[in-house]
């Protein structure tokens, strides 16, 4: 027994049909952006380069500002406290997340404390990258501007 629609209800029923269809293609093609180059902390404090290995994002510290302590003293391998925090990953193991709009399933390493935690990134802009760490219930963010090498 054939089921009868009304115009309208036919034309609902399509209507569904195709956003359920459509929506997973359009939240797949989200291209990812490019954060790859040279920036700098908004706060001067971290000049880093910021590439991709095997699909995730990782990001090296080329330059630290005043105040920032030069040495890995609090790493909690007593045998990487000596060295240089320059040249060492802030973060990596970032993948695009096109569902959530953000790089995320990171990794950052906060020196000062000896911390990895988890990280997450996105860009605002083409020229402002936002990577955020969350220990608990507190979070911060820090604001990076793509700069010149």
């Amino acid at each position: 027994m054939a089921l009868l629609l009304s115009p309208a209800q036919a034309g609902y029923r399509a209507a569904l049909l195709l956003a359920a269809t459509a929506w997973p293609l359009a939240a797949a093609s989200v291209q990812a952006p490019n954060p790859a180059g040279i920036w700098l902390h908004d706060e001067g404090q971290y000049k880093i380069q910021v590439s991709q290995h095997a699909g995730r994002w990782r990001a090296t510290i080329l330059v630290i500002g005043p105040g920032v302590p030069p040495k890995d003293t609090q790493n909690p391998d007593l045998r990487l406290r000596g060295r240089d925090i320059v040249g060492t990953d802030m973060f990596w193991n970032l993948r695009w997340n096109p569902g959530e709009g953000k790089f995320t399933g990171g990794t950052l390493y906060a020196s000062r404390f000896g911390k990895h935690i988890p990280a997450t990134a996105w860009l605002d802009d083409a020229n402002t990258l936002r990577v955020q760490g969350r220990v608990l219930l507190m979070t911060r963010t820090l604001t990076f501007k793509r700069t010149a090498p």
